[in-house]
């Protein structure tokens, strides 16, 4: 069996719990080629048209989960967006019932569901106001393609995705949602799927304290054959959480700026989470908001990352957000022309610094001591 791991960069906790697996998983994939052998086809598939039909009425049939508690912990620092989830994780699956999935005995509850022969457990959930993440297993009963993660294999990002198809708000089109983790092996894949909730918090301090996240699948894929798109493999069911996630409100800052610029873009606030910095920028009337760009900047001047590649929510991880500078651009200036540019005289200016003279609008932010 192909030793997928040794493909990825993870943590040395990842490191240790696949090397005990291992070995558990070829003894069981012996057993399972012993009983093909004495199994007719006809048989076989009689055998597979029920179990279709019962895996798909009952979420609770049994099922080995191999990985399946404290994921947060385990990930959180090998996918791009970054956080300490597993401080502020409110755990759905108790530790008594991981025990009982991951010595493949029956549980049940709604956030082990399986259909078409693919298991999706969703067993953490941590909630920031301007996202939700889920911890959640993916296991197929079956091998998933050898594209599925050979392909989306990357040393210099350190971290594999899988997509869930999820139908639009409107019920008729769907889009594809990543989540980001690692193939414990060629069954089973781990990872922490994040949906930007931007606006749930407004810049005067209100919101809401928790969230009720509905999260409706009707299927999954993965990476196919590079520049075959039509031949990815999809694995059609339906799988369908309800998810409820506390917002802590403590950690929680928001700080009024209204600054404006001499074209009149206005940066009305910032709000900072547990995992992210947003900035709320306002285009003055008859200017389309989509056509600027904002960027935060830590306390050293150096350009936070994105969040996520969708949204203009900046990640915190392990960087000093005491202070930020946040700088509203000309979207095809910025991309057409400064985010390359700074290479030139990076030497010279710290980020900050550089976009200070380009800016549409600019303020220094700094967020009182917790």
């Amino acid at each position: 069996m192909r030793d997928l791991m040794n493909q990825v960069p993870v943590s040395d906790r990842l490191d240790r719990l696949v090397a005990d697996s291992l070995n558990q998983l070829r003894a069981e994939q012996k057993r399972k080629r012993r009983q093909k052998l004495f199994a007719a086809a006809g048989g076989a598939a009689a055998v597979f048209a029920c179990a279709f039909i019962f895996l798909n009425v009952n979420p609770a049939l049994a099922v080995r989960l191999p990985v399946i508690g404290e994921l947060f912990d385990k990930i959180e620092e090998t996918i791009s967006y970054k956080g300490d989830y597993s401080d502020h994780s409110n755990i759905l699956l108790p530790e008594k019932e991981i025990n009982k999935l991951e010595a493949g005995e029956i549980v049940d509850s709604p956030y082990v569901q399986i259909s078409n022969g693919i298991t999706v457990a969703v067993s953490e959930v941590t909630y920031s106001g301007q996202a939700v993440y889920l911890a959640m297993t993916i296991h197929n009963e079956a091998a998933f393609p050898e594209s599925f993660y050979e392909n989306s294999v990357s040393e210099e990002i350190g971290y594999q995705t899988l997509y869930l198809e999820c139908p639009e708000r409107n019920g008729v089109d769907s889009c594809l949602m990543r989540v980001e983790g690692c193939f414990k092996d060629e069954y089973t894949f781990i990872g922490i799927f994040r949906h930007d909730t931007t606006g749930f918090i407004r810049g005067d301090g209100s919101g809401v304290s928790g969230i009720n996240y509905f999260l409706k699948i009707d299927a999954i894929r993965g990476e196919g054959p590079e520049g075959e798109a039509a031949a990815i493999p999809r694995y059609e069911g339906e799988w369908n959480f309800k998810v409820h996630g506390e917002l802590d409100m403590n950690q929680i800052r928001t700080v009024k700026v209204d600054a404006v610029g001499v074209d009149g873009f206005r940066i009305k606030g910032l709000i900072r989470t547990p995992y992210e910095i947003y900035a709320e920028v306002e285009a003055p009337e008859g200017r389309d908001a989509k056509r600027c760009f904002t960027v935060i900047c830590d306390a050293n001047g150096n350009r936070l990352p994105l969040q996520a590649e969708t949204s203009e929510n900046y990640s915190t991880y392990q960087r000093d957000v005491s202070k930020v500078s946040v700088f509203v651009c000309d979207y095809e200036e910025y991309m057409g022309k400064l985010e390359q540019g700074y290479s030139a005289v990076s030497d010279e200016k710290t980020y900050a610094q550089y976009l200070s003279g380009y800016a549409l609008v600019s303020a220094e932010v700094t967020f009182e001591a917790e």
